[in-house]
């Protein structure tokens, strides 16, 4: 999905070294949202700009009712199993990635583009492909990241 960088902060630091970023992001519909940049990638020259970029939320609730909500809000059709194209493959190769590529994935399909998601067993045995969710988000990953190409 495509996202532009609003701000870039670093997370925790350590002698002077940084293990982490959180990023504020605009999606498609306007929305703001703040990225965890566990791997780091280190976006700080790339504010302003806009990026594609594999997103994963964790940490999440599935309700009903979307007026439940009091944190972040996530609805979209859920995709089932997710393959991730092999566009981000390089991205993916070497370096000390959190994420894998050959991981299994599960996402939805939302206004602003497809989300992948951190479903617990539970969850993923309630869901069939299509269905609507509304989703309470406890924290939004950067998995991966690619300049838009023009």
């Amino acid at each position: 999905m495509k996202v532009l960088i609003k701000e870039v902060n670093p997370g925790t630091e350590y002698q002077g070294n940084i293990s982490d970023y959180w990023i504020i992001v605009q999606l498609d519909s306007g929305q703001n949202i703040e990225l965890f940049d566990a791997t780091p990638y280190d976006l700080r020259n790339k504010i302003n700009q806009t990026l594609e970029c594999l997103i994963i939320a964790t940490f999440v609730e599935i309700f009903d009712e979307p007026d439940q909500i009091n944190k972040s809000l996530l609805t979209g059709k859920f995709l089932g199993k997710y393959v991730i194209s092999d566009k981000w493959k390089n991205v993916f190769e070497g370096g000390n990635r959190i994420y894998k590529l050959n991981s299994e994935w599960y996402a939805i399909y939302s206004d602003d583009g497809v989300f992948l998601v951190t479903f617990s067993n539970k969850d993923i045995k309630s869901l069939k492909e299509g269905d609507k969710v509304n989703l309470t988000v406890g924290r939004y990953d950067l998995v991966a990241w690619n300049p838009i190409k023009d």
